[in-house]
């Protein structure tokens, strides 16, 4: 996390690799017979993300977007978690493929918050039926 705030000239490198070694995983269970792949981060505090949302566009949801896009064109639901304030970003993780949104502090993210970023955006939202 620090490195994305400092930004040192390794880090899209670093995050290509990641991103590499997670998307070669995944080819592995996708090999499985499953109906939805669960993906779980922790980005958000009480109050806001742990970065910016820009930070997190810039750095981060492109590997998101590919990762989801893969998963999608096999068939297979994305189910996205993230505990604390992620209302920010959960347009973006809907635009990337998720399909299930889970923030787990209904509270932090404000349900109506939720209902209105995403309700009707094709995609279910367990806490919201």
């Amino acid at each position: 996390m620090i490195d994305l705030i400092t930004k040192p000239t390794q880090l899209e490198d670093l995050i290509g690799m990641i991103n590499g070694y997670n998307l070669r995983l995944l080819e592995r269970w996708l090999q499985m017979d499953m109906d939805i792949m669960y993906f779980e981060d922790n980005l958000g505090m009480r109050d806001r993300m742990m970065i910016s949302v820009e930070t997190f566009r810039r750095y981060l949801l492109p590997a998101y977007t590919e990762i989801f896009k893969r998963v999608r064109e096999a068939g297979v639901h994305v189910h996205m978690h993230s505990d604390g304030h992620v209302i920010e970003a959960a347009e973006d993780f809907i635009n990337a493929g998720a399909s299930i949104l889970g923030p787990t502090k209904q509270g932090e993210n404000g349900i109506e918050n939720i209902k209105r970023r995403c309700k009707d955006r094709g995609l279910h939202i367990p806490m919201l039926g």
